[in-house]
């Protein structure tokens, strides 16, 4: 067993139970302690989470809190209080389908974070902490109430792949989206966007989509842009004059991108126009090809 340094150490008897417990017997007393806190603080300080958790060496590697079928006890995880920042082993972190709305700042130090997946949860802010991830790579945080993201939150997301903020409320994508050199894939759809920043442009992106927001003028750059990767068939025909339409879907999967590109494709409809014989090949999240996606030109 490995045991950590520890500032404070809380015993009772629940925790006592927690640490002799054959699920918990080979992670270490910091993780340990970090978890039960965590627990604790949704009100579950006796539920067995050890089906939701990865261990290596000791370490707490991988947290899965999603949705379980019916007959498995699952904590509603509303926080995840600033213990999360003390599992610094930390690779993957899901919390999707929960009723959570607050993620600590400490989340910020967990550098070895890869994969974080906080789709259809109930988040009205972009968590701070995330902004000082630099080896992140993929990033869901799509199905939430967000109305605004800072300008600088993508500065130091220098190795982000990956990027899902679809079915959120913010109407500006922040223009440190620029300095996310690797990413490949983004999904906008069904936010509330007037605009594309030019710094879009820069970036080898392959996956992309744009659909349903109020994009009606973009720029000369990102039309330029768009026309470059698109599919040569894309359009904006909504009229523009009434705010409460959106712009039509422009949407695209490159059939070269494979299954599991990016985080989650859990909504089987992201290409709201269809065409099977366009060519293009999509996937849902199980990596099944599901029908292509073309978008027309004027």
């Amino acid at each position: 067993m490995i045991f950590c340094k520890l500032n404070t150490i809380f015993i009772s008897a629940i925790f006592i139970n927690f640490l002799q417990s054959a699920a918990y017997s080979q992670i270490c007393l910091k993780d340990s302690l970090a978890m039960q806190a965590i627990l604790d603080t949704n009100g579950y300080p006796d539920v067995d989470v050890h089906s939701q958790i990865n261990v290596s060496n000791g370490r707490i590697y991988s947290i899965n809190f999603g949705r379980l079928p019916a007959s498995e006890i699952l904590p509603h995880i509303g926080c995840l209080p600033s213990q999360i920042g003390d599992l610094d082993s930390l690779k993957y972190l899901e919390v999707f389908w929960q009723p959570l709305s607050y993620v600590s700042d400490s989340i910020g130090k967990l550098k070895s974070l890869k994969r974080i997946d906080f789709h259809a949860n109930l988040l009205r802010n972009f968590p701070e902490g995330i902004k000082h991830l630099p080896s992140l790579q993929y990033l869901d945080i799509s199905s939430n109430p967000i109305y605004s993201i800072d300008d600088n939150t993508f500065y130091e997301l220098i190795n982000l792949l990956s990027l899902d903020l679809s079915l959120n409320q913010f109407s500006i994508l922040p223009v440190s989206i620029g300095n996310c050199k690797k990413l490949n894939a983004i999904y906008l759809n069904s936010c509330n966007l007037y605009s594309l920043p030019d710094e879009l442009a820069s970036l080898n992106i392959y996956n992309i989509d744009i659909g349903y927001n109020h994009i009606c003028h973009p720029s000369p750059a990102i039309e330029q842009w768009l026309d470059s990767i698109l599919i040569p068939e894309w359009e904006i025909t909504q009229d523009c004059t009434d705010a409460a339409h959106y712009s039509p879907a422009i949407s695209w999967l490159s059939k070269d991108f494979g299954p599991r590109g990016a985080i989650s494709f859990q909504p089987a409809t992201r290409f709201s126009i269809s065409n099977p014989n366009s060519g293009l090949k999509r996937y849902d999240a199980a990596g099944r090809v599901v029908k292509s996606a073309v978008v027309r030109r004027r």
